[in-house]
Formats: structure tokens, C-alpha cells, sequence
């Protein structure tokens, strides 16, 4: 929810029609995975294959988002969200936007 919250200040004139997530956590692990694969060796040639074996061992798990779906955990963690609202004339509080999130099960670490 923190991107959605984040959103949600962002467009804090508008009446939220609509929101949730594109790409999940799974999306956002994979591309971390690969990243770090192709961040370890020094070597231009051996990073470019690091990556290809990164992407060819973890492709599986962007997929996993399909069974997360819009969950609250797959929202706190996801690589990508959307917000779709429409224009009003004052805008949402930042404690409307605060109470939002605590309604949706933030807890701290």
C-alpha cells in the first residue's frame, strides 16, 4: 500500500476511481535478481552472461504474481501500481490518507 498511498498524495485532487497493482513483487524480485547477477563481475562479457543465466534461472518468479493478485501484501511490495481518479475541487487530507492506510493493515517492522 505504500505505493498506492504515495499515489494517492500525489493526487490528492482527485476522487479515486480506481487503483491497484500492474507488476507485483515477484516482477520487482526478479528484476532485483538479475540486476545483481549482472552487477558482480567486473568483466563486460561475463556480466552480459550473468544476467542471460539470471534471467533463464529466475523467470518462474514474476509469474508467482499472478497467484499474489492485488493482495495487501503483493501492493506493499509491488513493482508497479496504477491510480485512476477523476478532478475535484478540494483536496483529500493527509490524515484521510494516513487513515486509509492504517484501514488497510500497515504495521511496522
Amino acid at each position: 500500500m505504500a505505493a498506492l498511498s504515495g499515489h494517492r498524495l500525489l493526487f490528492e485532487k482527485f476522487d479515486e476511481l480506481d487503483s491497484g497493482v500492474v507488476a507485483g513483487p515477484g516482477t520487482a524480485l526478479t528484476w532485483m535478481l538479475v540486476e545483481f547477477a549482472r552487477a558482480l563481475p567486473k568483466s563486460r562479457r561475463l556480466s552480459v552472461l550473468m544476467r542471460m543465466a539470471a534471467q533463464v534461472l529466475f523467470f518462474w518468479v514474476k509469474h508467482v504474481d499472478r497467484l499474489l493478485g492485488q493482495s495487501r501484501r503483493a501492493q506493499e511490495a509491488a513493482s508497479c501500481t496504477y491510480f485512476y481518479g477523476r478532478w475535484r475541487e478540494t483536496a483529500v487530507t493527509p490524515l484521510d490518507i494516513i487513515a486509509r492506510y492504517g484501514e488497510t493493515g500497515f504495521r511496522h517492522l
